[in-house]
């Protein structure tokens, strides 16, 4: 007779179970900024050619827009070959004149946190310490966009910090912003689906971690939840049950932008969760549509009005909502903020 573990229940296995998750956020990490680290090489070897092709004299508008339309044709599915991110290419293999330089700074932070480098730090040696500490304190781009804007560096100059290439550590921002890159993803040419699913599992973990942060309230019933109706089978990316509320929680995550056919999903869940899972005592479910893209982020609670004739209610700030649920429930705008 086989025994199945359950790591929860069995506190001797949580010492192993916390070391495989080490594990594999430590190779997650490893792939992540060799990913990363081949591209920055790459678009500074063809910086490197764009620059070559100057000095020959041989390079000009038409060529550029001519180069950005070939290598868009001949890869489809990586958005890094615009003609605005080839001089970008340009001017930074004119500012990084040694490979040995690049891959030993630039190369281990993401290309957007280089290209703003580019844009707003003018001084080589003040770009270097930017660099540095991008890696050392696993700086988000919004936060070193902060950090040059209020002249960090300028502050710090009485405080000169040596910093090491080490490993990034895998919970830091720009860790986090090397694993979901989108030119990183492109570059390793997957597939539409595939990268859809990478970024909706990584939107789930990110919203489902957010929802079980608010208090013992929230309860997670499970995820990818089946809902059984009519001999049909729904399923709902997280349901919760709200202790206070006594009302299901149901959320549907989605990576494109907010539709109608989304809001009639939440509907017909809603329908269904107020059908079979609500006690007579308890309070009708709400429903939370989560959307986001590469570009948008919409969040938005759904509400059925609990008398007749049960319309839609679409609330985008909790600050909309009924006052009996305000307190309770937690603000969506958070989860808009692009991680």
């Amino acid at each position: 007779m086989s025994t199945k573990h359950n790591m929860t229940a069995l506190s001797p296995y949580e010492p192993l179970f916390t070391e495989l998750k080490l594990s594999v956020r430590r190779a997650q990490v490893k792939a992540g900024m060799a990913i990363n680290r081949d591209l920055i090489l790459l678009y500074w070897q063809i910086g490197k050619a764009i620059l070559n092709q100057q000095k020959e004299g041989t390079w000009d508008e038409e060529l550029i827009n001519c180069v950005a339309t070939n290598l868009k044709t001949e890869f489809p599915e990586m958005s890094g070959f615009s003609k605005r991110n080839l001089k970008y290419m340009q001017a930074f293999a004119a500012v990084y004149s040694d490979y040995l330089i690049v891959q030993a700074g630039p190369a281990l932070i993401t290309w957007q946190h280089n290209c703003i480098l580019l844009d707003k730090v003018k001084d080589p040696n003040e770009r270097h310490w930017y660099t540095q500490q991008v890696i050392a304190s696993g700086w988000s781009y919004d936060e070193l966009v902060a950090k040059i804007d209020s002249n960090f560096c300028k502050a710090q100059e009485k405080n000169a910090t040596a910093f090491s290439n080490s490993l990034a550590k895998p919970q830091s921002d720009l860790t986090q912003q090397m694993l979901l890159d989108s030119h990183n993803l492109e570059f390793l040419t997957l597939a539409p689906e595939t990268q859809r699913r990478y970024f909706q599992n990584t939107f789930l973990r990110e919203v489902k971690d957010y929802f079980a942060a608010q208090g013992r309230n929230l309860a997670l019933v499970g995820s990818q939840y089946q809902l059984i109706f009519n001999d049909q089978d729904y399923f709902v990316d997280l349901l919760f049950y709200h202790i206070k509320l006594r009302c299901f929680v149901i959320v549907n995550m989605e990576i494109e932008d907010y539709c109608t056919e989304q809001l009639k999903k939440m509907c017909e869940h809603l329908d269904i969760a107020n059908e079979t899972l609500k006690h007579e005592t308890d309070n009708f479910s709400v429903g939370v549509i989560l959307c986001r893209t590469q570009t948008t982020s919409t969040a938005k609670y759904i509400l059925r009005q609990e008398e007749p004739p049960y319309n839609v209610m679409q609330i985008d700030c909790r600050e909309n909502l009924p006052v009996r649920l305000q307190e309770h429930l937690p603000s969506l705008e958070p989860l808009l903020k692009r991680q």
